[in-house]
């Protein structure tokens, strides 16, 4: 998958910008922030969770942010979770462009609640 396959897969799981009490019944390329890195991880799952050999692999990284501030990321061209609240944790991983996988995001956040 590429990452204007990831962006097209996104449009599809993110929430549609809400005005008042309606909303859109699509997302909109236009009001999305899309990220995309090379990341460096200790196996070659790349963050998905799936067996894997140990090596240092990189991929690419593709986080995109929606409207309503929900994200979806992909690890390695593959979707690999979303957050439907962005948060300081989350803020910070992107800031770093170290997205951690979802297993590893999950243990993150409960540690600091």
């Amino acid at each position: 998958m590429s990452i204007d396959k990831c962006i097209e897969d996104a449009m599809l799981k993110l929430t549609p910008q809400k005005f008042g009490n309606q909303s859109n019944t699509e997302v909109l390329q236009e009001n999305c922030e899309i990220y995309a890195w090379p990341q460096h991880w200790p196996s070659a799952d790349c963050g998905t969770g799936e067996c894997s050999n140990l090596a240092i692999t990189t991929s690419t990284t593709v986080v995109i942010i929606g409207p309503e501030q929900d994200a979806c990321i992909y690890h390695n061209s593959q979707f690999a979770y979303k957050i439907e609240d962005t948060d300081g944790i989350f803020w910070a991983c992107l800031d770093q462009r170290e997205m951690p996988g979802r297993e590893e995001f999950e243990r993150e956040r409960k540690h600091c609640l």
